[in-house]
């Protein structure tokens, strides 16, 4: 009897094979859909860049107010969460910053060509001029 696999997780070198052979996968799905969102409604992104670029400035001003939401998230007990050492993010983003990824990425196959870290880095994420 035939069987209809709906998702699976590839490892190499069954991803590239795949690929090759025309298997579609989530990340070209999610791109497409992507794109053809930023077609359309644009300031959408960046509404939605502007809000992630507030909520990681409240964050990191305010680690010990997120304990609760980390906890709830992670099913960590508060109290551990409390004493852990938390992280902070980036308030911004460079192409710089991703460009090591990118030429990985190259490097290991997974993308067929590098490009410009700077191009990829949205306006709401790149630090605005002095």
């Amino acid at each position: 009897m035939p069987s209809k696999t709906g998702a699976m997780t590839l490892a190499e070198p069954l991803f590239k094979a795949s690929a090759r052979a025309g298997l579609r996968t989530a990340a070209a799905s999610i791109r497409r859909c992507v794109r053809a969102l930023l077609k359309k409604t644009p300031d959408t992104f960046l509404r939605f860049g502007h809000a992630m670029h507030e909520a990681i400035v409240y964050a990191n001003a305010h680690l010990s107010d997120t304990t609760d939401l980390v906890a709830q998230y992670t099913k960590v007990d508060p109290a551990i969460i409390a004493k852990s050492t938390r992280t902070t993010d980036s308030e911004y983003l460079s192409g710089a910053d991703i460009q090591p990824v990118i030429d990985f990425a190259v490097r290991c196959g997974l993308v067929d060509k590098a490009v410009d870290g700077d191009l990829l880095v949205g306006a709401a994420a790149r630090r605005p001029a002095r």
